[in-house]
């Protein structure tokens, strides 16, 4: 079988698909993935994929260059000649599905989580819903990262064949281990892992630090890049006045070292997917405190494994960070094991690969191999 993948960046590809290309490979399956240039791609060849590189821009949004996009999918598409397409985020989904349309070849879309844009009632949402529904209405399968979202884009027509429901990427939990519950020491710590924008819920964050105030017994952690210029003062403001500590971006392995530190992860954002940060602290057996959204509150098993709060409720956020560090140490601890309990058995990344090879065995067996590459 003969597999095309397409992606928009290398880092999301190694960070949450690996174990699937692994999958792939150790099944005999031909794999091609066609992503932007970058030089850490060779892991990918490495693995014993086909790499195959396009000038494909993240946010860009000139016309003429997105309908280049498609020409240069279709070329690809007829180049590979694949027996199913999967594709992975807006600009894949969307201009490699009209590709995959236009070649008469079977496509699987996975939807990695909406955005503002597409969260928002207006023009911007209507043309992105448009452009899916054209899209991806003879996709043989959409996976569904949190019922929210399959439910929305099910109620704008954006279906496809079939719609699955996925539990997010799933978690590697050899590589995300279980780490011991570390010692306070009379301080709890708490970690914010996110680029530092208004709807990861900064400003809520912000709120709840300044009015927990200057105490010796906790300490925040905040791990990311600024997207938006106006954090950059205040997060160094923060670190002066507050317990705060500034990371900085960091590499997957360094964020888990850093989760492995602290006691609680807080994630107060406005929208998501599935929350990876939140499964992969949960699978470290940590304690989680995050926005009650789709993507975040299924992963959370409320006053077992963490806490959740309104959406965009700083008060509220401040409410369960005082009651995460009212509890004794080892009620602390008990919460970080419930959290890695769930994970196992809901979030496993190995779900997830199952479900994959269960749809895509599923497409190509119904026939649809014998794709016309016009």
């Amino acid at each position: 079988m003969r597999i095309l993948i397409l992606a928009n960046d290398f880092k999301t590809l190694f960070n949450f698909r690996m174990e699937l290309l692994e999958r792939f490979i150790k099944e005999k399956y031909e794999v091609i993935l066609s992503l932007p240039k970058d030089e850490k791609n060779q892991a990918f060849r490495d693995l014993g994929c086909s790499v195959i590189e396009n000038n494909l821009t993240r946010h860009g949004t000139n016309p003429l260059k997105e309908l280049k996009l498609i020409k240069e999918y279709k070329a690809l598409i007829k180049s590979v000649k694949p027996d199913v397409v999967l594709t992975y985020t807006v600009k894949p989904n969307i201009y490699g599905s009209i590709a995959c349309r236009k070649c008469k070849v079977s496509v699987l879309n996975n939807i990695t989580g909406l955005g503002s844009t597409m969260q928002s009632k207006g023009l911007k949402q209507s043309v992105m819903f448009f452009l899916m529904r054209y899209a991806m209405k003879s996709s043989e399968v959409i996976f569904f990262q949190n019922e929210e979202n399959m439910k929305l884009l099910n109620q704008n027509k954006i279906t496809g064949k079939a719609s699955v429901l996925l539990p997010g990427s799933g978690v590697n939990t050899q590589k995300h281990t279980f780490v011991p519950y570390p010692e306070e020491n009379g301080k709890i710590k708490f970690i914010v892992v996110s680029r530092l924008r208004q709807d990861k819920g900064f400003d809520e964050l912000f709120y709840a630090i300044k009015k927990l105030g200057k105490r010796d017994n906790i300490e925040f952690n905040v791990v990311g890049w600024c997207e938006e210029e106006r954090y950059q003062k205040e997060i160094a403001d923060l670190c002066e006045e507050y317990p705060v500590i500034y990371h900085g971006e960091k590499t997957q392995t360094q964020v888990h070292d850093l989760i492995s530190e602290c006691h609680c992860i807080l994630h107060p954002s406005y929208h998501e997917g599935m929350a990876n940060v939140l499964m992969e602290a949960s699978s470290a057996g940590r304690a989680c405190i995050a926005s009650d959204i789709s993507g975040c509150k299924e992963i959370i098993d409320e006053n077992e494994s963490g806490y959740t709060f309104p959406v965009k409720n700083a008060e509220k956020l401040f409410n369960c960070i005082e009651k995460f560090i009212s509890l004794s140490e080892n009620e602390r601890k008990i919460m970080g094991e419930n959290a890695r309990a769930k994970i196992e058995k809901e979030f496993d990344r190995q779900i997830v690969i199952d479900m994959y090879l269960e749809n895509i065995n599923k497409t190509v067996n119904k026939g649809e191999k014998n794709n016309v590459f016009v």
